[in-house]
């Protein structure tokens, strides 16, 4: 199978050739396509090393698949290419989350139809990293008992923001004056900052609106699902935490809510209400990890969690990789489906 990284050079790339390296489904090394400033760098893949070629429509003309994380411009200009040629195209950007033509997948939650190389091309969009495991845990409470608001304040580690939000948050760590300017609003080292991507209209910031309109269309709602969210971003290196309010529209039954998370793929609960995952615990994890589980004192009909995944897995390569095992019909994901 012909399969392609575009973006491989970058934080969420290399993590996606990390997660190809481990599937027994793929059998040739992948290609890794860059920029033209990235050409020419290697990249290790198994026993070997890869070298970074230049994206170009040659380049994506004989693809099965292509995974897309080189950010919306990219996405926009060479993702359909690549799906016009006959590829199955997963892209990580935001750039087609929103497309009414273009599915929304977390494939615990809304896996695609199977498709096979030769059958046409095809384009899925991979949500946005907080969104997916708010998404993970929202459907079966949705399933399960129903969902009529969901409000969330999430906790938001610097490589979400990429590469260079690392070596900033790194630059300052060590003291380096004006570091991460471009990248931060004001200093993130021993600092939590309420304000992530361009600010809107409505007084929200574009990640807090992205995981409104992005959970609602995962799970198939409209705005008969009331969602809020404080998106802040924190001094930790990997791991995306959800401090989640869901009101439903029954009494909380947590004994049943507790066994249905349990009984979902991926899916990991703590059965005692003050259990509790950190970050630093979980990276390296491709499980959503659901703590904290209980009902508030102040009104029986909602239920109270604390949500943690590795933004860079759970949150990006891993479910842009699982959605190809779910199309294909390969791997853990593909047998399960």
């Amino acid at each position: 199978m012909k399969i392609a990284v575009l973006g491989a050079s970058g934080l969420v790339g290399r993590t996606m050739l990390d997660v190809l390296s481990s599937c027994p489904w793929v059998d040739e090394p992948p290609r890794l396509l860059v920029s033209e400033r990235s050409a020419g760098r290697r990249l290790a893949f198994r026993d070997r090393e890869l070298v970074c070629e230049e994206v170009s429509d040659k380049a994506l003309a004989d693809l099965d698949v292509l995974l897309c994380s080189a950010g919306r411009v990219a996405a926009a200009r060479w993702a359909p290419v690549a799906a016009q040629a006959g590829a199955l195209v997963v892209d990580n950007s935001s750039c087609f989350r929103m497309d009414p033509d273009v599915p929304l997948v977390v494939p615990e939650v809304n896996p695609c139809p199977a498709w096979a190389p030769g059958s046409g091309g095809r384009l899925i969009a991979n949500p946005n990293c907080s969104t997916i495991q708010i998404a993970a845990f929202a459907a079966v409470l949705q399933e399960t008992c129903g969902l009529d608001e969901l409000h969330a304040v999430t906790l938001q580690a610097v490589s979400g923001a990429g590469q260079r939000a690392l070596d900033a948050w790194r630059d300052q760590r060590t003291g380096r004056d004006g570091a991460g300017a471009e990248v931060f609003p004001r200093p993130i080292v021993d600092n939590v900052l309420p304000a992530i991507g361009p600010a809107q209209r409505d007084g929200s910031f574009e990640e807090e609106a992205k995981v409104v309109r992005e959970l609602r269309r995962i799970l198939g709602r409209s705005d008969d699902l009331r969602v809020s969210c404080t998106a802040v971003r924190v001094p930790v290196h990997t791991g995306h935490c959800a401090a989640l309010r869901c009101l439903l529209p029954q009494p909380v039954d947590r004994q049943r809510i507790l066994k249905a998370l349990a009984a979902r793929p991926h899916m990991v609960p703590a059965p005692d209400a003050h259990a509790f995952t950190t970050p630093r615990e979980i990276q390296g994890s491709r499980d959503v990890h659901v703590g904290r589980l209980r009902v508030d004192p102040g009104n029986p009909h909602a239920l109270l969690a604390w949500v943690v995944a590795d933004n860079l897995l759970k949150g990006a390569a891993w479910n842009a990789v699982q959605i190809v095992e779910s199309c294909l019909g390969v791997g853990p994901t593909g047998a399960a489906g």
